[in-house]
């Protein structure tokens, strides 16, 4: 996974809360229990992939709860996301299902 960037850099640039998006994503699934999946969750979209326009665009893709296919363009001081837990019928903690797609244009 990428390192976050040096304090020097802007902090308010998209890539950096990219990356801080894809720290705390990762540091949560890692801390979930085996028979646990993970969604992440803004408005009514189940993100499925992630990805950010400098300097100040976040993009997320996925699908609302009627499995019609959504994109959000958020400015990063809009932010609000949550990240679930839920109880899978598998018994072992399925991958990660989170696209990161990194800058795009």
């Amino acid at each position: 996974m990428n390192e976050l960037p040096k304090t020097n850099q802007n902090v308010n640039l998209a890539s950096v809360m990219y990356h801080r998006i894809e720290k705390q994503i990762a540091d949560f699934y890692n801390n979930l229990e085996n028979n646990h999946q993970m969604l992440v969750v803004i408005d009514d979209t189940i993100v499925e992939y992630i990805a950010y326009n400098n300097p100040y665009l976040l993009i997320f893709t996925g699908k609302d709860f009627q499995g019609n296919l959504t994109q959000k363009l958020i400015h990063v001081n809009q932010l609000n996301m949550n990240l679930i837990s839920m109880n899978s019928s598998n018994s072992e903690k399925p991958e990660k299902s989170i696209g990161f797609l990194g800058e795009i244009y």
